[in-house]
């Protein structure tokens, strides 16, 4: 089982990244099965070495875009 978009991670919602993550993380699958047809767990493996980086990338976006939102306090 392989869990994509949302179900596999989710990141901070202002990063308006759920349908975008979801579509690359599908085209990132489709392309390693392409590349191990016969080999599922080659495919997992080829696919988490490609999405597993750009995931991270995203989360860690998050959380700083987050804490730019959250920390500026309005001026009065």
């Amino acid at each position: 089982m392989l869990l994509l978009g949302d179900a596999a991670f989710v990141a901070r919602p202002h990063t308006g990244a759920g349908a975008g993550k979801a579509a690359a993380s599908a085209l990132t699958l489709a392309r390693a099965l392409q590349s191990h047809p016969t080999d599922t767990d080659a495919a997992r493996l080829h696919w988490e070495r490609d999405q597993l980086p750009a995931d991270r990338r995203l989360v860690r976006w998050g959380i700083a875009l987050g804490r730019r939102i959250m920390d500026v306090a309005p001026a009065l």
